[in-house]
């Protein structure tokens, strides 16, 4: 019963991916995609802030920020762009995002049944251990104080023309 969960929770996975890489999810279709309005947004908000809180613009409900689905989409994306051979890139994008026939998959990538199978197991396997490893805590900069890493010490002033004690 855990792996059927662990298995449907990888097709939700690849749908939210589909839906991400082809904007579906609320795109109102304008001139560009709604990633690259939201970091457009994102990027003037600082702007706008100001804009709004000179009375010059109202406040619109309208700035969405992009969501944790949004996010976690682009993160399969980059995962699948990590990964090594060609084919398994392609029999993703085909099965998952375009959602090709198995048969349309097999005469595209001038593969056997048999092949098919293993390229995408091969492939899904390859995807979640690279998903793993973006996911884990392990991979959180150093920098990032919410990783659980203990921030340096700040330097405590010393006055000009002496000599800080050593620490041991």
């Amino acid at each position: 019963m855990r792996t059927v969960d662990k298995e449907t929770e990888f097709e939700k996975r690849m749908m939210n991916w589909r839906d991400t890489v082809l904007s579906r999810g609320g795109s109102s279709g304008g001139c560009c995609a709604r990633w690259a309005a939201n970091y457009v947004a994102s990027r003037n908000s600082r702007e706008l802030a100001l804009a709004v809180s000179l009375e010059i613009l109202q406040p619109s409900s309208s700035l969405a920020y992009i969501g944790v689905d949004e996010l976690d989409g682009w993160l399969v994306e980059a995962a699948v762009k990590s990964l090594i051979h060609f084919d398994q890139k392609q029999v993703l994008r085909f099965k998952y995002v375009w959602e090709y026939p198995d048969h349309w998959i097999k005469s595209k990538l001038l593969i056997r049944d048999n092949a098919l199978r293993i390229i995408l197991g091969r492939a899904i396997a390859n995807l979640k251990n690279i998903l793993e490893k973006l996911e884990s805590p392990a991979t959180i900069r150093s920098y990032n104080l919410h990783a659980g890493i203990v921030p340096r010490l700040e330097a405590s002033a010393v006055p000009l023309g002496t000599v800080a004690p050593l620490e041991c």
